[in-house]
């Protein structure tokens, strides 16, 4: 009887803009529902077996209802929380890759603590822990991405990734046996240090500079990559 007046009365209070019932021919199923179970309720009360079996069915179905909106409805706003929108496009990006890509284009991402790095020019600081760490005769032929990922522009981290893309796999493997090594400020620790997979894809880098035949870092113009970055390093940089 308590659940059926609940309802009874929670229908008739609800306003025309609650999001759960709004639509008047829904109150009306609700009203009848409750209605329908304060009378079998009454009737329980008086001693009907009917009327008691009438009350559990329609309490169980009322029940099963409320842990369908309990389950059901966290599910879907939590689909659109930033961190699933992530995973979303992880497995979309691993998924629609063109075929050809797998065989022909092999990518690691390199991550960086901005925090770490120090805040400002964060970008520079870390390409300048590539020059010092990678030696340019391995990466001919390979290209640079960069910039913040999905997570940094959404506010739930702040991480700047460059990406080396090359068609050799071995080169790729050169790129994660230097650096895993490293212990320099800014690098992320242990196995969030990568990314792997299409990472260009999965992330909203842009195209930064090319290693061409002889090792020279083609950089774009006006690009975090300036030629001062590479001093003291086997690294010649050449804007174009």
């Amino acid at each position: 009887m308590i659940l059926g007046m609940t309802l009874v009365l929670g229908v008739l209070a609800l306003p025309r803009t609650t999001f759960l019932v709004y639509e008047i021919p829904t109150r009306i199923i609700l009203f009848g529902y409750g209605v329908t179970m304060v009378i079998s309720a009454g009737r329980m009360l008086r001693g009907s077996d009917r009327a008691r079996f009438t009350v559990t069915v329609m309490g169980c179905l009322l029940l099963i209802g409320i842990w369908n909106a309990l389950l059901i409805v966290p599910a879907l706003i939590l689909q659109y929380r930033p961190r699933s929108r992530e995973w979303f496009r992880f497995v979309d990006a691993h998924h629609t890759a063109p075929r050809n890509w797998r065989k022909g284009r092999h990518e690691i991402g390199i991550l960086f603590d901005i925090d770490a790095l120090g805040g400002g020019a964060y970008g520079r600081k870390a390409y300048k822990i590539l020059f010092a760490s990678l030696d340019p005769e391995q990466l001919r032929d390979c290209s640079f991405h960069d910039g913040e990922t999905y997570a940094t522009l959404n506010g739930t981290a702040r991480l700047y990734c460059i990406a080396i893309r090359s068609a050799d796999p071995l080169k790729i493997d050169y790129v994660r046996d230097t650096l895993r090594a490293r212990t320099d400020d800014g690098l992320r620790d242990g196995d969030e240090r990568f990314l792997v997979g299409a990472v260009t894809s999965r992330e909203p880098l842009e195209h930064a500079a090319d290693v061409d035949s002889a090792g020279n870092l083609i950089a774009d113009q006006e690009d975090v990559i300036q030629p001062w970055l590479a001093e003291g390093t086997p690294w010649t940089v050449i804007s174009r």
